[in-house]
């Protein structure tokens, strides 16, 4: 138990504790801990939260409901996405990947270049 005695009479107390919280590692400092380390003890380690949610503990900057700089391609609340601009396409979001669009046609560049030229001309 963790009650800061020797319950199980070894010389050490609160080892082994089966009320002892879970710790994750937080190595970026933010407050939000690495799910993929976990250590179980009474008192907290240092470095470490009892909340395993960081997407990124390498970054300090990017935690769940962190603020988020819209279209860096970077998820700094660990929704995710990245955030984006109103009216912003994501990367490649509309760009055909792999499909046929056939040869290009510089006919329709020739006509509309024409057709401009030719307006050109006309005007006074």
């Amino acid at each position: 138990m963790c009650n800061e005695g020797d319950d199980d009479c070894d010389g050490v107390s609160d080892n082994d504790a089966i009320d002892a919280p879970v710790w994750y590692r937080d190595a970026d400092g933010d407050g939000f801990g690495d799910s993929r380390f976990p250590s179980v003890a009474c008192t907290a380690p240092p470095d470490v939260s009892p909340n395993a949610t960081d997407c990124d503990d390498t970054q300090a900057d990017r935690f769940p409901g962190a603020p988020e700089v819209a279209d860096d391609g970077v998820d700094q609340d660990c929704d995710g996405s990245d955030a984006r601009r109103p009216g912003r396409m994501p990367p490649n979001e509309g760009a055909c990947s792999g499909c046929d669009t056939g040869p290009a046609t510089p006919t329709n560049w020739t006509w509309a270049w024409t057709g401009l030229l030719g307006l050109r001309r006309r005007a006074p």
